[in-house]
């Protein structure tokens, strides 16, 4: 359930970003989904071969889903946003070289 909300909310956030600056609107959404579910995928999978590395005896274990997602989204949600961030200031910064020409340069604004 938690999933679900993450991949709406990093979706809407990467499309309306894309739409802002002209971009392709579901390309970016799909960048923004793949980085979070694959950083949340290596934060599960790091987490997972630690403890069975320190704890030898748990592979009989059962390791808890809601343990993983709990330790995974904070990550996920760091790295899309950085993400979103770099994308955002790139784009803002070629924005404003685009509005700037030779012919402006002298005018009033």
């Amino acid at each position: 359930m938690l999933e679900i909300i993450l991949v709406i909310t990093v979706g809407k956030y990467f499309y309306r970003l894309a739409d802002k600056y002209k971009k392709s609107k579901w390309g970016y959404a799909i960048l923004g989904l793949v980085v979070c579910y694959g950083i949340f995928f290596t934060v599960a999978l790091v987490y997972a071969l630690i403890y069975y590395f320190f704890n030898p005896l748990a592979l009989d274990d059962d390791l808890n889903d809601w343990t993983l997602t709990i330790i995974s989204i904070p990550f996920a949600l760091g790295g899309t946003y950085l993400l979103y961030y770099l994308l955002e200031r790139s784009w803002k910064k070629n924005a404003l070289k685009d509005k700037v020409s030779i012919d402006d340069i002298g005018k009033e604004i």
